[in-house]
């Protein structure tokens, strides 16, 4: 298989890219579904979280395993890192060799997470992104191929790793949730709708989740999350979808300390 439909995650551009980069493309959708952070006060306090948590993701598309993704999150005292390992498998694990990283690094504070950093490594590093999150100047200074771009960074905003942790703070509890995400640029506006509270099977057991899916408008990229309640509300299953197609990640591991 030479080519596949690409996924432009919330931009859902159409068109169609060699399987070199659809891990990362998928990546960007699927993880744009993980942006549910309300803007509330953190429910769980710091020294409660856990000091470690591995999880690992296989990545669908259809039945045809296309890609992993590993994960790391590590608090200590009041500050995170989360790293994220993204590389094919299946079939073009044959082809394509590529390890797309990401970092995300910064404080906990009384809204939960508060990202100071995000990196996104490339073996291209003309398509690498380095952001820095300014609260004091409510600005995202953005870092690519040597040019620097500035962005508005609302209250709240969280980037596309810390919004997957943010959950074990604040805990969503309301029907329609309301927040921005960036990627390493601009903040991104999203409405998430509550679907119920599924028990959903996995490749390591069953869990009883709480389901959202994006209030998606005609033309507009869809996203489903269903979040582990007995697990810190972490993701264990993740739909997206676009006119090119659907890709699930489903938890496949997971360890935490």
């Amino acid at each position: 298989m030479k080519r596949l439909f690409t996924v432009w995650g919330a931009l859902a551009v159409s068109g169609v890219l060699n399987t070199a980069s659809i891990i990362t493309m998928a990546m960007a959708g699927l993880m744009t579904a993980l942006i549910i952070s309300p803007m509330a006060r953190a429910e769980t306090t710091p020294a409660e979280l856990p000091t470690l948590v591995k999880a690992s993701y296989k990545i669908y598309k259809g039945s045809l395993l296309i890609g992993q993704n590993d994960e790391v999150f590590e608090r200590k005292g009041m500050r995170y890192t989360i790293t994220s390992d993204t590389h094919a498998e299946g079939p073009l694990a044959i082809f394509f060799k590529e390890r797309i990283l990401y970092k995300s690094e910064g404080l906990i504070g009384p809204q939960g997470l508060q990202p100071a950093a995000f990196e996104q490594v490339r073996a291209d590093a003309s398509r690498s992104t380095y952001a820095k999150f300014d609260w004091d100047k409510k600005d995202i200074v953005s870092l690519r191929n040597g040019n620097t771009e500035t962005f508005d960074l609302p209250d709240g905003t969280q980037d596309r790793l810390s919004s997957m942790y943010q959950f074990m703070l604040a805990v969503p509890r309301t029907s329609q949730l309301t927040v921005w995400m960036s990627q390493g640029k601009r903040s991104e506006k999203y409405v998430y709708q509550k679907q119920g509270e599924p028990t959903i099977k996995t490749p390591i057991g069953d869990f009883a989740t709480v389901f959202y899916s994006r209030d998606a408008k005609e033309g507009e990229s869809k996203s489903q999350l269903w979040l582990a309640k007995n697990k810190f509300h972490l993701p264990v299953r993740i739909i997206f979808e676009d006119k090119n197609g659907a890709f699930e990640q489903v938890l496949a591991s997971l360890s935490v300390q």
